[in-house]
């Protein structure tokens, strides 16, 4: 059997929901020599205790802790067990394609790319009717009128059919990866200093990619996989988490901090809208107590703080932040064979 050369790790995302079939789609499209690193940020018991069986029946190494992560926490967390060429993160809601470990290895080697992004589709529902969410983009600052400003232009449009642009896509360089899913060289990840802890909610994946290519890195469009993270409300048991994810602390730090660090006015990369996007899905967990106005808000992403949001949501925010900074460090809830 030929040595791994790829660790997958598995992070959460913003819900625990889709963990478990998230998961046995990975497994069942994985070889079994692949390492796997699954990271379990403070998920319910019973997705907790299913983790637990399968991380023994699959021996891959399970890292838990009972309060929730923020998604670069649980990257760093996983970074650790890492000691193959490439890593290869995947959040916990993604379903990925037979295959898709080789391919993008594969385009690793002919490309020598220090990181390679499959196309990401995006679905409600059936996987089936899953549509392009992203294929590619810049992520550059560029003056406009004396003024620096973010391009992250796609090369596809966003909700584009799958069946009218995939045929026609190429592997070609591009300037970011999204943190759904991708590959990226361990060597590189390493000397970058991992993943940034005070980007906490948005725009994770923009610094992640300028600073990768800020040290010499190249990032790759791979066409031939094509992955798809499914959206939707949280369970009743995971709404604290939702609502700590996206919450207006953890936003705002990750607006000041990206600001700063490529010195940029928060409105030249859309300050106001990463506001309103955090605020919808926030909104998912109040939609019992929301009004068909609210409700109608939400779909729209057209929102006010509302009640809940500025009640509840605080409240929830707090007692979180309490719960992390009491909570320890991660613990090894099953350590694989390989990683002894």
């Amino acid at each position: 059997m030929s040595e791994a050369r790829t660790t997958i790790c598995v992070v959460p995302r913003d819900k625990f929901v889709h963990a478990l079939p998230s998961l046995s789609s990975i497994l069942s499209a994985t070889p079994a020599s692949i390492r796997l690193v699954y990271v379990d940020g403070g998920s319910p018991a019973s997705v907790r205790d299913a983790l637990a069986r399968l991380a023994a029946e699959y021996d891959f190494t399970l890292l838990r802790t009972d309060y929730y992560l923020a998604p670069n926490e649980a990257r760093n967390l996983a970074l650790s067990h890492v000691k193959t060429e490439f890593a290869l993160y995947v959040d916990n809601d993604v379903f990925v394609p037979d295959g898709w470990v080789a391919k993008l290895e594969a385009a690793a080697d002919a490309h020598r790319a220090t990181a390679v992004a499959p196309v990401y589709g995006i679905a409600s529902g059936a996987l089936e009717t899953s549509r392009v969410h992203h294929a590619g983009a810049q992520c550059r600052v560029v003056d406009v009128d004396g003024a620096r400003v973010l391009d992250t232009t796609r090369f596809v449009e966003e909700n584009a059919d799958p069946d009218d642009v995939l045929s026609g896509l190429v592997a070609r360089e591009s300037e970011q990866v999204e943190f759904h899913c991708f590959l990226v060289r361990t060597d590189a990840l390493v000397a970058l200093g991992g993943y940034d802890e005070n980007m906490m909610a948005v725009h994770e994946h923009l610094d992640f990619s300028m600073r990768l290519r800020e040290q010499g890195g190249t990032i790759w469009l791979e066409p031939s996989v094509f992955v798809t993270y499914l959206v939707g409300a949280p369970a009743w048991s995971e709404r604290s988490y939702q609502l700590l994810r996206w919450s207006q602390g953890w936003t705002e730090t990750s607006i000041r901090h990206f600001a700063t660090a490529w010195d940029l006015e928060p409105e030249s990369f859309g300050a106001s809208g990463l506001l309103r996007f955090s605020a919808a899905n926030r909104a998912k967990s109040y939609r019992p107590y929301r009004s068909v106005i609210g409700r109608l808000s939400v779909s729209r992403q057209r929102l006010s703080r509302s009640i809940p949001d500025r009640t509840v949501g605080n409240l929830v925010y707090r007692r979180e932040e309490r719960r992390r900074a009491l909570g320890g460090s991660a613990r090894v809830a099953h350590r694989a064979t390989w990683d002894r």
